[in-house]
């Protein structure tokens, strides 16, 4: 079918920003920033200018806000630019990371969000993440400006009411960008549906050309983008998003309670379906639009990564490696942490070089065509790469993370391995306890290597301590000491009235439980 419409770059016209481009963008950081500014002038007046305020919002945020402040940390230009360009340059496989972020969001919630929620602390990491938000929007952008102007232009907005408005103000903030980012997309969709004659014409054409694919069931781990590759090795990436990384972490603390910020989180699952739907639905229309005529291989986008943003997890593998490391594994250690990341990193970005170096993408893009004439022709080589480079680099964070643990556990085993039961429960995750409740209590206590449990745990930390009430400074008990009758493993109860006078108080010896004490 050929097309009505002929594109700007054929007529030999530039594009660039209109002047309405511009009002929308000025419009856009000038009302974050006006947001930032509000909420410092209101926390001022009301004398709220506390660390925990500033940081953590005073912890009385809604769930809604925050979820979509979730959504939009890392739902940026990354996503935006990087989704429809997948769908352009090679299929629609990439829907099945929606599995993933369901896997990613559950482990989150469950395994790591209890632990830094309990802990109540602010920051985990966030700085390897920065460069490639301020670069992403910029790529954009740079269609009429500077590179480095645009990228001056949005990092001095968000620096200004971050520093102004503090957590309040990036939640709001963040908030109106997903909107804004749901009505550019929302805009692109219906005008380029338009422009191509309807939705199902996009689709169609988009089938015809082998665009529509969603049945790669392939297991092999060199396969680009299979349901394999997205579902569990995406979902091990993005646990290194919503599990391990400040900016999350810090937002789900701005709420009351664990439930309220474990409810938050789950949210983002429908928000980032949704979202993930509406961008691939872009990405098969701007196929259709383009069908006929690459703008790439004719010669306008002389960047690949205006079209597509292809983020690794070289860096994430290991660090979500030595969270799990501490967090699941009681027995290891520092140094086991340590070499187990460093090691991680080492062998990560060697694979990752050695990927970009020998020009191993994991998928030949699909055939496009230029003014109406196919080009098949693709740059092979006859040197067969090494085994690992060609690893798809949606399961670099998974290795990444397995190397981690296991170097970690050997030289933990070998320099001195923790007592598991000199813990604190707080900071382990009481891993078959969360997924398998239903397993006998004996049996979970052995599976948790005799890390105390919370319940134990609460028993010594509540134990009421009064003028009428003997207390020892007890210490931590020995394994031995806990063979105590299930029928007696009861939370201790206060008496609500004295003990009888005929009744003779006693101090308790050492072998005795705190529970066992009276008023």
């Amino acid at each position: 079918m050929a097309r009505d419409y002929v594109y700007r770059f054929e007529k030999g016209e530039t594009t660039f920003f209109h002047w309405a481009d511009y009002l929308v963008f000025g419009c856009t950081v000038g009302i974050c920033a006006v947001i930032g500014l509000y909420h410092a002038i209101r926390d001022q007046r009301r004398k709220k200018n506390t660390t925990e305020e500033f940081l953590l919002a005073g912890r009385k945020m809604a769930v809604f806000p925050v979820s979509l402040s979730m959504l939009g940390s890392f739902i940026s230009a990354n996503t935006l630019l990087g989704t429809p360009a997948e769908m352009y340059n090679f299929n629609t496989m990439y829907w099945w990371i929606s599995v993933g972020f369901i896997v990613a969001i559950v482990g989150a919630t469950q395994i790591f969000l209890p632990i830094f929620y309990n802990l109540k602390v602010t920051s985990v990491y966030q700085i390897t993440y920065m460069a490639i938000v301020l670069y992403g929007p910029s790529l954009a952008l740079n269609a009429g400006l500077t590179l480095w102007g645009s990228i001056c232009a949005v990092s001095g907005v968000c620096i200004f009411y971050t520093a102004l408005g503090g957590m309040k103000a990036v939640v709001w903030t963040d908030s109106f960008q997903v909107l804004v980012m749901i009505a550019g997309m929302l805009t692109l969709l219906i005008e380029g549906s338009v422009r191509v004659g309807g939705l199902d014409e996009a689709w169609r054409i988009a089938d015809q050309n082998k665009r529509i694919k969603f049945d790669d069931f392939d297991p092999d781990p060199t396969t680009r983008h299979s349901f394999w590759t997205l579902g569990v090795g995406g979902g091990i990436f993005w646990c290194t998003v919503y599990g391990i990384n400040q900016a999350q972490i810090q937002r789900a603390m701005s709420v009351p309670t664990l439930k309220k910020a474990k409810l938050a989180m789950i949210l983002n699952i429908g928000f980032l379906i949704v979202l993930l739907t509406l961008v691939c639905a872009v990405g098969v229309v701007m196929y259709a639009f383009y069908a006929t005529c690459d703008p790439v291989k004719y010669g306008v986008i002389q960047k690949s990564d205006q079209v597509s943003l292809s983020l690794w997890g070289i860096i994430g593998g290991p660090m979500l490696g030595v969270f799990c490391l501490g967090i699941l594994f009681p027995w290891s250690n520092k140094w086991g942490a340590i070499s187990g990341q460093i090691i991680s990193l080492g062998i990560m970005a060697w694979i990752g070089y050695g990927s970009v170096f020998n020009k191993v993408s994991g998928a030949v893009p699909s055939a496009k065509t230029t003014s109406g004439c196919q080009d098949l022709t693709s740059n092979t080589s006859d040197d067969e790469p090494f085994p690992l480079y060609k690893l798809s680099y949606l399961w670099y964070t998974g290795l990444g993370t397995l190397i981690t643990v296991v170097i970690g556990l050997v030289v933990s085993f070998i320099t001195g391995r923790t007592d598991p039961s000199t813990l604190n429960p707080d900071y382990i995750c009481p891993f078959f306890d969360v997924f398998f409740p239903c397993l006998p209590k004996s049996w979970r206590q052995r599976l948790r290597c005799n890390v105390p449990d919370s319940e134990e745990k609460k028993e010594f930390d509540s134990f009421p301590q009064g003028k009428d009430v003997t207390v020892l400074n007890i210490k931590p008990l020995a394994q031995s000491d806990h063979k105590i009758d299930n029928s007696e493993n009861q939370k201790p109860k206060a008496y609500k009235h004295k003990p009888p006078s005929h009744e003779k108080k006693r101090t308790p010896d050492m072998g005795e439980r705190p529970g066992d004490q009276e008023e």
